[in-house]
């Protein structure tokens, strides 16, 4: 970057809009760096680098643009502004190479943890107060580099800034302020909190005084610290907010079991922050994170299975029933501190070998060993190596496990209050263990005479259960109710209570034999158009065939097909077609809008010109306004998006004809003849990429909501005549 040319003259042409801006003290700063112990380090990591007035609507050479946007602040009413650096392929995170920020992390309750035993350690009867010191918006009082500056310009009521500060999101952000940090720590490390107060106020580091607290319990990101008992507490609001986010992920309406990666990705970090008091809940992401690997688009939807369910309930039901209370012992302990007999104490060598596993317990003379599965994959020695520490635990409290081995032996650490250290072992002090995980049993009788050798079952997923009648046939029944799409199944329900009504008002019975159903057709024939008493026919065989086999060849029988035919010729009425659209009506509406349409007019054009081209169908584009016929299954998803230079496709994912449920491709291709369908979808595209870029659905409202087909409607109407409908989109062709 430094040595880019192109960046090298914008900086130079435009000077005016890249500065070096922070609040700190650099004179002071720098004079306290004179004595530094590290001058290498000051010289490459200090330098003296927030918006200033736009310069226009055009980027100049080599910005580049980055997406901005506000979330609430969890536990405040105040906003935090996110500068999304990982947006797009060109990201700005993507230029930062991992290895030049390798090693810097952020602290954490772990790591408070560590420093707390450490202190209690040696001073056990102190009482501890701790404090807590927060710099003001902390990352932006660092100054960037002019060669950063021009890849961070944001937009801003259209016009374009430049932001000259050091951001929230960035991939190096915190290096940048983990080397201010450090440099003033080695300077100086008060012990009372004012100290470093006053040694901020010197440096011209901003802080509120709202965020300097202290005491015998501290809040930190959320969490209760109390080092005098040595516990990390998680409060109760925090616990119900855990538990709604872990439903609010889980809760799946029918048709639609999938999740974005963004929203992977969050409730994962979500998940993680809640690890810090539940840490022996971690097996609950294993699934999720299995589902995400090699996933790298953000939008793309990735389904929920079965096991991912299963450990988010098990996650559910563990914090739901435990205290939201993490204690740090204050005192490590080590092998060499088990005493031999003692009540609670245990040890047990373990080892995994390509052929087996071997469990040694030497004070009770036991030893357990299994051989590997037929076909196990290579290379995966450190998961049996697990597996093998995972059935220690379950040997040594005689438990049953019947689920996957960690969720099973967190269990047993959880119910038995269990605390496990796991250590390496050299070979050489592991024999007994490595030759049972040989299947050498005659060598192991004969180095530990007296010794029990029984054979290891590791835990098995569960088998599948005999299910009750009435559960079959409610599972069947709902199978049933899915064989029709929402929309033919709403018709033919209809169709059947039509039936039945006159069944009811006539006091016939309601097996539908060719008498009935002739005589239900010349009631309905002298009330609806007879075409329409045809399809009721069909939407009645379909429901009734299950309990009736013998519905439709009633249907077809002469004496109904020939008073079916017979009350068309007398009744029907000429039928009447919606005009067709045609190009001339298009760039009608087009020019309806003028020269500037707002974005939902834009979208209303765009879903006009696609199904007009597509030869799609009003439901297949639209939101229905029957809540009975809306499945998120249908929607067509942005991350399905293809936009190539002569064309644009998107994927129509399910359709009540598609016997397959693979969903068909719908390809539009460029045209020179004007209106050109591509310029307006790769608006559209465009559009919908800076306003909604984490909402994953394809066509949306400037509200944020889905177009339902009555707001399509109303737009047609304002510009079309009623003859014209949502069905003149296709009726030409």
């Amino acid at each position: 970057m430094l040595n880019d040319a192109v960046v090298a003259d914008t900086l130079r042409r435009y000077p005016h809009l890249f500065k070096i801006v922070t609040p700190i003290d650099v004179d002071k700063f720098s004079a306290m760096l004179v004595a530094h112990p590290n001058q290498l380090f000051r010289n490459e990591e200090v330098a003296l680098s927030r918006y200033l007035q736009h310069f226009g609507s055009k980027l100049l050479r080599r910005m580049y643009l980055m997406p901005v946007h506000v979330v609430p602040k969890p536990r405040s009413s105040k906003f935090r502004l996110v500068n999304d650096q990982s947006a797009g392929s060109y990201s700005l995170n993507s230029m930062i190479r991992p290895e030049s920020i390798k090693g810097v992390v952020l602290d954490g309750i772990p790591v408070l943890g560590a420093a707390l035993r450490c202190f209690r350690r040696d001073h056990q009867d102190s009482e501890l107060i701790m404090c807590k010191s927060d710099v003001s918006q902390v990352y932006r009082q660092m100054p960037v580099s002019p060669h950063w500056q021009i890849r961070q310009v944001v937009t801003i009521d259209s016009l374009r800034h430049v932001d000259q500060c050091n951001l929230f999101g960035g991939r190096g952000s915190l290096r940048v302020w983990a080397a201010f940090d450090t440099i003033i720590i080695c300077k100086y490390i008060p012990t009372p909190q004012v100290h470093l107060l006053r040694l901020w106020d010197e440096l011209g580091v901003h802080h509120e005084p709202s965020k300097q607290v202290h005491g015998l319990t501290l809040p930190v990101i959320g969490f209760n610290i109390d080092p005098n008992n040595m516990t990390v507490t998680l409060p109760p609001e925090g616990k119900t907010r855990l538990l709604n986010a872990i439903n609010d992920f889980s809760s799946l309406l029918p048709g639609n079991r999938c999740r974005s990666l963004t929203e992977f990705q969050s409730f994962t970090g979500y998940a993680n922050w809640a690890f810090n008091v539940f840490p022996l809940l971690k097996p609950a992401l294993s699934n999720i994170y299995e589902k995400m690997v090699g996933k790298s688009n953000w939008r793309a939807g990735i389904y929920i299975n079965t096991a991912v369910m299963r450990d988010l309930q098990w996650f559910k039901d563990h914090i739901k029933c435990a205290p939201g209370v993490h204690f740090l012992n204050a005192n490590a302990w080590t092998p060499a501190d088990l005493v031999q007999g003692a009540m609670g104490d245990e040890f047990a060598l373990m080892d995994a070998s390509g052929v087996g596993l071997g469990i040694y317990f030497p004070w009770a003379a036991l030893g357990f060993h299994c051989a590997l599965p037929t076909g196990a994959p290579t290379g995966t020695i450190f998961f049996f190596e697990a597996l093998a520490i995972c059935m220690a635990i379950h040997c040594a409290r005689m438990a049953q496990g019947r689920q996957t081995h960690e969720v099973s032996s967190v269990d047993i650490m959880v119910d038995c209050d269990l605390d496990v250290h796991v250590d390496h072992i050299p070979g050489e002090l592991n024999v007994i263990a490595d030759t049972l995980s040989h299947g050498h049993l005659n060598f192991v009788r004969e180095r530990v005479p007296g010794i029990t050798l029984l054979p290891l079952i590791p835990p098995q997923d569960p088998t599948r259960l005999a299910w009750s009648v009435e559960w079959l046939v409610h599972e069947r029944a709902i199978a049933l109710g899915h064989t029709l799409d929402s929309s033919t199944k709403l018709v033919y329900s209809s169709a059947l209570n039509s039936y039945l009504g006159f069944i009811h008002l006539h006091a016939f019975p309601i097996d539908p034999t060719t008498k009935t159903l002739s005589l239900f057709t010349t009631y309905m024939c002298h009330h609806i158009e007879p075409r329409l008493v045809d399809s009721y026919l069909s939407g009645i065989c379909s429901e009734l065939e299950v309990f009736y086999p013998t519905v439709c060849t009633a249907r077809v029988s002469p004496l109904v097909s020939r008073t079916m035919k017979g009350f068309k010729r007398l009744c029907s009425k000429p039928v009447v077609q919606k005009r067709a659209l045609s190009k001339d009506k298009l760039a009608h509406a087009i020019a309806s809008f003028g020269s500037t349409p707002s974005f939902d007019d834009h979208l209303f054009l765009t879903i006009l010109l696609t199904g007009f081209h597509a030869l799609l169908r009003l439901d297949e584009l639209v939101w229905p306004d029957d809540k009975n016929l809306q499945t998120y299954r249908k929607l067509s998803m942005h991350a399905t998006v293809k936009l190539d230079a002569d064309s644009f496709d998107y994927l129509l994912p399910v359709h009540k004809a598609d016997a397959f449920f693979k969903g068909n491709r719908v390809l539009v291709r460029r045209s020179a003849l004007v209106p050109n369908p591509y310029v307006f979808f790769r608006d559209y595209i465009a559009q919908c990429d800076t306003l909604f870029h984490l909402r994953p659905k394809l066509w949306i409202r400037a509200n944020g909501s889905l177009p339902m087909c009555s707001w399509f409607m109303k737009c047609l109407r304002a510009i079309f005549p009623r003859d014209i409908s949502g069905h003149s989109m296709c009726a030409c062709f």
